[in-house]
């Protein structure tokens, strides 16, 4: 396990970069981990309001210390969340941060998964900051102590014990370095220090590292006049300088005096190395990042997968335990209701009688056996609520799949009367059109009218109308003649009467 930390200031910039909101995250997930000490909820709200603390006129402005705990590849897995707080706690301890305010916020990137801690410095009771002295030693204890309680692998660093500390020329600017390149520093020295032995002179030890992808480039011009150092640019673009690499097989001196028969002038600037390692390996570079994005996408739905039947099990274990509560206490009800229904016997109840109880021990049975008729009442009607509830619902549920059908044929109908529309539309063209040929066509000459027939027709016209009219006159009168018959009946009786 690694620590690392400093102190800082700027609540709002280390807050936007928890959060992954700024241009250098590369984080997959992030994990507002623990935010019950920091005085406020919101991760943004809470650093500044931590930075703001530090009073003015203090010697110190950094009111923040910043931590990262990384476990190592496996092991980050297996840690819980109480093994989380456990190590901010021992490294609490360890830096002399008790009880101070604090935020905790879980990062995951690339598959790592660690954790960064955040606490204020200032302290209220002692009114200044808290000192940060010797934070490198105590941030290596916490990890001993971390290791040795959660039984993780043991990481050697400068300040254990047994430590190796005769090469202090790696630091954190190659690390990081060793990050953005393929080869790690390690492989790096071999193959120079190959390349090194191989060789008798400068040329021949650039034609050895161009065997190793390499180039031997010249640096930057440090004083006017002044020789330039000879850096080697791999296949990533960086660089490295050649004295370091060779720092354990030769001096300086003798590294110039062996490449001297090598013009500075004609070889490569680190720039035009880069630009050369790059045009080489752009192919390669490409098919890298697609291999490192499927690994990564592979690694994310696999840990995905994982966390779903985890969160499944999870819940299936919580049903379970719930359910055997759940019948246990059943069981429990079950079997005290039936030992306060018994019957008292002939002893328990000679005993109730002589103490006057009898009565009192009577009637509570028979209100627990009300209690038990009314609550089993209560569920009959719950039970008959949720199925009319229900029964409501599916009522609702065939309303709805009506209405959305009457609305599809309202729309079919729509859409076919649209379709009649096109058809009368073109019908009416049609029509026009037809109208129009036969009014440009010429009109054939009318023949001429048969007066005879004509006049024969008029005849044939007014004798049938004579005959109808005599017939309605025939008819008038024999209905006036048999009114005066009816009247004259009529009279007769009167006079009679």
């Amino acid at each position: 396990m690694i620590i690392k930390g400093r102190s800082r200031s700027d609540g709002v910039q280390l807050a936007a970069y928890l959060l992954g909101q700024t241009a250098s995250s590369k984080n997959d997930h992030i994990e507002v981990f623990d935010m019950t000490r920091a005085g406020h909820p919101d991760l943004k709200e809470a650093l500044p309001h931590m930075q703001q603390m530090t009073r003015s006129g203090q010697r110190g402005s950094k009111g923040l210390y910043h931590a990262q705990i990384n476990p190592s590849i496996g092991e980050d897995r297996n840690m819980t969340r109480a093994d989380w707080i456990l190590a901010a706690d021992i490294l609490e301890q360890k830096l002399g941060f008790d009880g101070q305010p604090r935020a905790m916020v879980l990062h995951e990137s690339e598959g790592r998964i660690h954790m960064h801690v955040v606490w204020q410095r200032f302290d209220f009771e002692q009114g200044h900051l808290l000192s940060d002295s010797w934070n490198y030693r105590l941030h290596e204890e916490a990890s001993r102590e971390l290791e040795d309680q959660l039984g993780h692998d043991r990481t050697a660093g400068p300040h254990s014990d047994g430590a190796d500390r005769s090469d202090q020329s790696y630091d954190h600017a190659d690390a990081l370095q060793a990050d953005r390149s393929s080869k790690s520093r390690a492989e790096l020295v071999q193959e120079v220090t190959e390349a090194w032995h191989k060789s008798d002179s400068g040329q021949a030890f650039n034609a050895a590292l161009a065997d190793y992808d390499l180039v031997l480039a010249r640096g930057r011009e440090r004083k006017r006049g002044s020789a330039r150092a000879f850096v080697v640019v791999d296949a990533a673009g960086e660089p490295y300088s050649l004295y370091r690499l060779l720092s354990k097989e030769a001096k300086s001196k003798e590294v110039k005096a062996r490449l001297s028969d090598i013009d500075q002038h004609l070889l490569p600037s680190v720039e035009d190395a880069r630009e050369l390692q790059h045009k080489k390996h752009d192919n390669s570079r490409i098919s890298q990042d697609a291999d490192r994005c499927a690994r990564r996408q592979a690694g994310q739905r696999l840990q995905m997968r994982q966390d779903q039947q985890r969160d499944f099990l999870h819940h299936r274990r919580a049903q379970l335990d719930a359910q055997k509560l759940y019948d246990k206490e059943t069981a429990d009800m079950l079997k005290a209701a039936q030992a306060a229904d018994k019957a008292p016997n002939r002893v328990h109840s000679f005993f109730l009688k002589a103490t006057f109880r009898y009565d009192r021990f009577m009637e509570a049975r028979r209100s627990r056996r009300k209690e038990r008729r009314d609550d089993a009442a209560l569920a009959r009607r719950e039970f008959v609520e949720a199925v009319k509830e229900t029964r409501q619902e599916f009522i609702i549920e065939q309303r709805q799949a009506r209405k959305q059908l009457v609305a599809q044929q309202q729309d079919e109908r729509g859409a076919f009367s649209e379709r009649e529309q096109v058809i009368i539309k073109d019908r009416v063209q049609s029509y026009t059109a037809q109208y129009d040929r036969a009014k440009e066509e010429p009109q054939q000459p009318q023949p001429a009218p048969n007066i005879e027939k004509d006049k024969w027709q008029e005849d044939a016209f007014d004798e049938n109308k004579a005959r109808h009219s005599t017939d309605e006159e025939k008819k008038a009168a024999r209905r006036r003649a048999k009114d005066n018959e009816h009247d004259k009946e009529r009279d007769d009786d009167d006079h009679e009467r």
